[in-house]
């Protein structure tokens, strides 16, 4: 028995290692399709993320530059404000109104003064 059982175990250990190269040789194959999709979705990742991060560079940008416009408009404004309060502020003193009375409309001051009673 224990003549058949040696060859027995051979031819075993002979399937055993057909097997082995069998897997040996498929799973790399396996392993390069696993990887190659994987470094592709990476790769996929990593240039979507740039161009997303060049898309927001650019909105900044963009953003940053119409803040500036506006911001160069609200000094001007500002500006215009001041002096249009200035002007109102020259426009309501008393010499003026009194000048502008007297020059453009001809107004005097009467020389007798009534008081009438209701």
């Amino acid at each position: 028995m224990a003549s058949t059982a040696a060859p027995r175990e051979e031819r075993m250990a002979a399937a055993a290692k057909r097997r082995r190269r069998r897997v040996a040789k498929s799973l790399p194959v396996a392993l390069v399709r696993w990887q190659i999709i994987t470094m592709l979705a990476l790769f996929a990742a990593v240039g979507g993320s740039g161009l997303a991060l060049v898309t927001a560079a650019q909105e900044m940008r963009s953003l940053h530059s119409a803040m500036d416009e506006l911001q160069s408009k609200q000094d001007r404004t500002m500006a215009q404000y001041s002096r249009l309060l200035l002007e109102r502020g020259t426009f309501a003193s008393l010499r003026t109104v009194e000048v502008v009375a007297t020059q453009e409309l001809q107004m005097v001051f009467p020389q007798q003064v009534e008081e009438i009673s209701p």
